[in-house]
């Protein structure tokens, strides 16, 4: 839900921050005051095309900032993208006068995909004009299966998915061709894989030996240099000075180096146990470097990890037993590609059975909801005919309509007018939102051309809708915005040949006023009462 909007420096806009509510909420104002403004804004935080021109006349950028109501799905994309939330979340987007776009979460920096994919199913802005999914017969089928609600449809997304790979792997194993070298080339490569007798495991064991190896050669070096230092200089070198100190008659001296030359050996006899304790094997260092060489050199050779290389053995393998064995292998496939489609078309036939039943269902709700916006001679009907096999299953799905008596039911795209097609839209929107992400839907003007009971059933439909998600509606029409929990007027003011757009929000008494000047074009006594009297009463409605 939209809790704020701020907006700065945009097309006729200064600056300013509207605090919005739950609800159904509506925004009046002259025709030019900049209504649609409003609606440009937050359509704009959702990633719509921007380009400078919508910056006002004189600043280097526009400023669009919305404060929304954090949602379980927009939870989920904030905590995978590593964003911190609390139970709101801030997005802005800066215009540059280049035309170039800066995207903030929380004040944060982030791609203008990742803002499209928090708002992209939560903000639903409609008009007369924005219509097209609902003309896209193609999109009926969505529709549908959106109001059914099962996990159906995919089960057969799934099952087409695996028939389409096995009869494309068919297709290519039918099509491809083989000669005598090919079949030389593919065993030569499976001899050689095979006579390295590679194991993935063994690469990381060579490493290790290898490793532990190259330690013992260091340290046998470095007992090597001891060794000779002690051999050919220490023990001769101690020898002699141990002569001297007793031609001195010094027996502490000779006592204490004799301790010495005793704890010297001892050390030296334990550092002989320590070398000898090692298992130095040259002839298996040299199968742990040969078995590296020959690994590495197949790695580099077929640019592929040890795993890889098997897996590459084993298609070989497949391959060479497909060529000389063509016939068998292609009826096999075929056995497989036809075991795939009898799956596919039980789960399709399965859908089809649900598609047929919940579409009279879907028929039945739309009808009662067209009759509840005045069309009451409407008929409409789900057409549901086999199609070729797809991943959405056998069906070929589309919309006819009939809005007047006596009219053949069409196609819904050469049926329905403008008016009419908005409140069909509106009708179907109170079935779907339900069953979508949507949290914010926007209703650009839609009431356009329709007044009295028309323009009261609509607004009661947007009343209705608004008991479970928060509804925008641009309106001209004093019964619909009387409907309204909430009403902001948009304000155009010129000064110093400037023109400005504000929003005000409005307490019962500016309604009744605004209710007064949107009827009789003035304020007076009897538009007053009126005013009021259509407030109160239309205030009280709970559909």
């Amino acid at each position: 839900m939209l809790r704020n909007l701020y907006i700065k420096n945009f097309i006729l806009v200064d600056e300013l921050s509207i605090d919005f509510e739950g609800g159904f909420n509506v925004l009046t104002g002259e025709t030019g005051a900049g209504k649609s403004i409003i609606i440009d804004a937050i359509s704009l935080l959702s990633r719509k095309k921007a380009n400078s021109s919508l910056i006002k006349k004189g600043k280097d950028k526009a400023i669009i900032q919305g404060v929304f109501d954090i949602d379980y799905n927009m939870g989920k994309i904030l905590e995978e993208a590593g964003l911190d939330y609390d139970e709101t979340i801030m997005i802005t987007r800066e215009i540059k006068i280049d035309g170039k776009s800066v995207y903030r979460l929380n004040n944060r920096v982030v791609n203008g995909l990742l803002v499209n994919e928090c708002l992209g199913d939560i903000i639903d802005i409609h008009s007369q004009h924005d219509n097209q999914y609902l003309l896209n017969k193609n999109k009926h089928i969505d529709l549908l299966d959106q109001y059914m609600d099962d996990k159906l449809n995919q089960d057969v997304k799934k099952s087409y998915q695996h028939y389409y790979q096995l009869n494309k792997q068919l297709q290519d194993d039918i099509n491809q061709s083989f000669n005598e070298q090919d079949i030389d080339y593919y065993q030569f490569i499976i001899d050689e894989i095979t006579s390295a007798h590679l194991d993935p495991n063994e690469e990381y064991e060579l490493k290790q030996k290898e490793e532990g190896y190259k330690a013992i050669k260091n340290n046998l070096a470095k007992y090597e240099t001891i060794k000779h230092i002690y051999d050919d200089s220490l023990y001769p070198g101690l020898y002699e000075v141990q002569k001297l100190f007793r031609s001195f008659k010094m027996d502490d001296l000779d006592n204490t180096l004799s301790s010495a030359i005793i704890n010297i050996e001892d050390v030296m006899e334990q550092l002989d146990n320590y070398i000898h304790d090692f298992n130095i094997d040259e002839d298996t260092i040299n199968h742990v470097e040969e078995r590296l060489f020959l690994i590495n050199k197949l790695k580099h050779k077929y640019n592929r990890s040890v795993e890889e290389i098997l897996t590459y053995r084993t298609q070989l393998i497949e391959k060479v037993d497909m060529i000389n064995n063509r016939q068998d292998h292609l009826t096999q496939r075929q056995a497989e590609v036809n075991e795939a489609y009898a799956l596919f078309l039980e789960d399709a036939k399965k859908l089809h059975a649900l598609r047929v039943k919940k579409a009279k269902e879907l028929e039945e709700q739309v009808i009662a909801n067209l009759k509840d916006l005045m069309l009451n001679n409407a008929r409409f009907k789900i057409m549901i005919e086999e199609s070729n096999p797809s991943s959405k299953g056998i069906d070929n799905v589309e919309f006819y309509i009939a809005m007047n008596a006596g009219e053949d039911l069409k196609p819904l795209h050469k049926t329905a007018s403008g008016g009419e097609l908005s409140r069909l839209m509106l009708g179907l929107k109170v079935i779907f939102a339900k069953l979508t992400n949507v949290e914010t839907i926007i209703f650009d003007e839609i009431d356009t051309g329709v007044s009295g009971q028309v323009a009261a059933a609509i607004a009661q439909k947007m009343k209705y809708l608004s008991k479970t998600i928060q509804v925008f509606a641009i309106t001209h029409l004093p019964i619909v915005a009387s409907y309204a929990n909430h009403q902001y007027k948009v304000i155009k003011t010129t000064k110093d040949d400037t023109t400005v757009t504000s929003v005000i929000s409005l307490n019962k008494n500016q309604r009744i006023n605004e209710l007064a000047l949107m009827a009789n074009g003035k304020i007076d006594d009897a538009g007053l009462s009126a005013a009021q009297a259509l407030l109160e009463s239309n205030q009280s409605w709970e559909g």
